[in-house]
């Protein structure tokens, strides 16, 4: 299937159609959702104290190579949980209620170095278009990785079981750098200067501060070691 070409869905399968039913039952549990939301919120509390403590550590208190390393991982550690625990229900508009809750928590992709609005975009694609080649971003890998039979193989995919957990290492920067950028630029969506706000703000806060304590070579190891947890 070409990029760009209009896809038509015709109506939902038994599948779904039971999977939705079931769905409500649960949700008009209204005592079940009441404590599945102060899990959350519960949950949450321990990712976002977490990565202050680990930031703090790296900050104020390590001084050897070891520590710094072991700090920078803790740090990547926690926020991953943030984007698992706060910024991936938050853009589906379930960590609350409220629109506006949502929307504030949302944007704690934008303050560990995403961009809120594109991975809206993209995870909207993602759920239309679930594993359809050229128009799910998640299965977009290639060269490297091959997630869909339609998508050419390549001689080293027969290996990628191996090697692609190295690369989900290095995710992050492919979307920063490359991916995103280049989407927005193509046009796919708008928002260019929302794209670029996390980007922007990340550096400031996590390893421009540990550097002047750390210093270069430190800070750029334990930022590193940082982004590929």
């Amino acid at each position: 299937m070409r990029s760009g070409e209009r896809i038509r869905f015709h109506g939902a399968g038994s599948f779904s159609r039971l999977l939705g039913e079931r769905a409500d039952v649960v949700l008009r549990d209204a005592r079940a959702v009441r404590r599945a939301y102060r899990i959350l919120w519960a949950k949450s509390a321990v990712v976002i104290a977490w990565t202050v403590t680990s930031y703090l550590l790296l900050l104020e208190i390590t001084t050897t190579p070891l520590a710094v390393g072991a700090a920078s991982l803790s740090l990547g550690l926690a926020m991953a949980g943030i984007g698992f625990c706060i910024m991936h229900d938050a853009n589906h508009g379930a960590y609350a209620r409220s629109r506006v809750v949502n929307r504030v928590a949302g944007h704690s992709l934008d303050v560990i170095g995403g961009s809120s609005y594109v991975w809206r975009a993209k995870h909207l694609a993602h759920h239309t278009y679930t594993n359809v080649a050229d128009h799910d971003p998640d299965i977009d890998a290639l060269p490297f990785a091959r997630f869909e039979p339609s998508q050419r193989r390549r001689p080293w995919h027969r290996y990628q079981h191996v090697y692609v957990w190295l690369l989900y290492a290095v995710v992050t920067v492919r979307w920063q750098a490359l991916t995103d950028s280049r989407s927005l630029l193509a046009g796919r969506w708008e928002g260019l200067a929302s794209s670029g706000r996390g980007a922007g703000t990340w550096p400031g806060w996590l390893p421009a501060k540990p550097s002047s304590s750390h210093g270069r070579w430190c800070c750029r190891s334990g930022c590193t070691l940082q982004v590929m947890s």
